[in-house]
């Protein structure tokens, strides 16, 4: 355990001085290349339909009966899709919770790579929403072993159970649109608003990686580096998402694991 004293200034959000178990302190973003850019506004009344769900290519994996784990509140749908694509919830399905678990285990160094898709039939623009919920969640190095044993919260939990293991990279888009990172114990790392969290009827790419020295996040043409030991006693990975009196779709696909 070590001690960062101090502010430390994150596009207009300031961090005191706290108590960290080898945490991950932000320090730097810069560009990233040419990463799509999501954009809301491109919602239109009616069902969703992304097109036929994507081949199997390169590294992406498939969500299959036996690669995954599925687990659902008031989610019946939730289940295999056969496909690199995977609706975690569909949209107008209130108050549900989903969460999919992968049976590998992530090894450090590794990367992270998926697209997802969060649309609202009456979705709105910009920074903040009170209408589309609630959001999606990348649980990584965790011990998954807690979604046997407890159903999956929904509403602004993110379908997150926090049991003190790995991070919680959260993709907020009730309230204020943001993106945050958070430890096992809900200690927040990192908080930023960022519109293009909704993404519409547009697939955002992320990347994550994650080495011996810290992490990096790829969003919205932005790098995201927190420096700093990762704890990783465990190996889970965890997709889940949420939503309350409020819905919205939320969808994964391409999602690829690679050391």
């Amino acid at each position: 355990m070590y001690r960062t004293c101090g502010l430390v200034s994150l596009i207009g959000l300031s961090l005191s001085c706290s108590e960290l178990d080898q945490e991950l302190i932000p320090t730097s973003m810069s560009p990233a290349g040419p990463v799509p850019t999501a954009t809301a506004g491109h919602d239109s009344a009616g069902p969703l339909d992304t097109g036929a769900p994507p081949e199997p290519t390169g590294c992406a994996l498939v969500f299959d009966d036996r690669g995954w784990s599925y687990h659902g509140t008031e989610n019946p749908t939730l289940g295999p899709s056969g496909t690199p694509e995977l609706i975690l919830i569909p949209d107008e399905r209130y108050r549900a919770g989903a969460a999919v678990v992968w049976d590998g285990t992530l090894q450090i160094p590794f990367t992270l790579s998926l697209e997802y898709m969060i649309v609202d039939d009456d979705g709105v623009v910009g920074f903040s929403s009170d209408n589309t919920a609630d959001g999606l969640a990348i649980q990584f190095l965790k011990d998954a072993s807690v979604y046997e044993d407890y159903a999956v919260p929904v509403g602004g939990s993110l379908g997150v159970i926090f049991n003190k293991t790995g991070y919680v990279l959260s993709l907020k888009t009730y309230g204020s649109r943001r993106i945050m990172l958070l430890n096992g114990k809900k200690r927040r790392l990192f908080s930023v608003q960022h519109p293009g969290v909704y993404t519409g009827r547009i697939w955002q790419p992320l990347i994550l990686k994650v080495d011996s020295s810290g992490m990096d996040l790829v969003f919205d043409g932005q790098v995201h580096r927190f420096p700093g030991l990762p704890q990783a006693k465990y190996g889970g990975l965890i997709f889940s998402a949420a939503t309350g009196a409020s819905d919205g779709g939320h969808l994964i696909r391409n999602v690829c694991v690679t050391p």
